[in-house]
């Protein structure tokens, strides 16, 4: 199975949670160019000096030099878009209003994926409000439809240059927190506790739990797709343990699937 095909295969796919989220767009980015098809990498929070090096790095300070790269990606550069360096160790994302302009500028059939979200390395991420940083969206989350991958009708002005454009939603989920202390397996573990009801901090969150709190917190994301990574890190005696996440997941409407991205396996979890 390839997680290209889990998606619409073209626009915008932005990716949020933690445990996974720049090699998840690494993934995709390979799958896409392997099989002919455009794709174009960036992000809208910041990224590892470092990361990602199979990219080359296209730098933007303007709507215009993002959109070059655009067409740049079109004619067949394999590339990561972002902006200035923030410090030494990061790169700055890109401006949430520079992206309709590169969207547009790439082809139709090409992919645009967008790692929107940090996790400061925690395979859990419980979001503040001002999280994860989205492209616009045309219509509300809850309106884009799983199935076909498509997206309610929205008709735009015709000023509206760069109107926003649907995206798919992935969000990541590591297993290693099934394992972990759990305020060491959370980002910002104060806002995942004013959800649930957490265990004492020596404690690993269980199966409900993460479920429950993905259920309540994550209610107005609609992510149209979870990926459970981090199966390597997990014993054979946990590995029940995230089978019972997914299935949970699965058993509340979401497209879930269960796997790992360091040994290149994963698979879909039915209803």
């Amino acid at each position: 199975m390839k997680f290209a095909d889990l998606t619409p295969g073209r626009g915008s796919i932005a990716i949020i949670g933690g445990g996974g989220k720049t090699g998840l767009m690494e993934r995709l980015e390979a799958e896409f160019h392997e099989s002919g098809r455009p794709a174009l990498c960036t992000v809208t929070t910041r990224l590892g000096r470092g990361q990602l090096p199979h990219l080359a790095r296209a730098e933007a300070q303007s709507p215009a030099e993002a959109a070059n790269a655009a067409r740049r990606a079109a004619a067949g550069d394999r590339l990561i878009l972002s902006g200035p360096y923030a410090n030494a160790e990061k790169l700055s994302g890109l401006p949430l209003a520079w992206l309709s302009p590169v969207q547009a500028a790439l082809p139709e059939n090409a992919a645009f994926i967008i790692e929107a979200d940090g996790s400061a390395g925690r395979p859990l991420k419980a979001h503040a409000a001002h999280e994860p940083v989205l492209p616009p969206q045309p219509c509300p989350r809850g309106a884009v439809l799983r199935q076909g991958h498509e997206a309610s009708q929205t008709t735009w002005p015709s000023s509206s240059a760069f109107a926003p454009q649907p995206y798919y939603l992935i969000a990541v989920l590591g297993l290693s927190a099934l394992t972990l202390p759990w305020p060491k397996a959370v980002h910002r573990p104060e806002i995942l506790a004013r959800h649930i009801t957490p265990p004492p901090a020596d404690q690993s969150l269980s199966p409900a739990q993460i479920a429950d709190f993905i259920r309540r917190a994550w209610a107005s994301l609609h992510p149209d797709f979870i990926f459970l990574n981090q199966a390597d890190l997990l014993s054979n005696d946990a590995l029940p343990q995230a089978r019972d996440l997914a299935a949970r997941l699965a058993a509340v409407g979401y497209a879930v699937a269960l796997g790992s991205l360091k040994e290149q396996w994963w698979a879909a979890v039915n209803q």
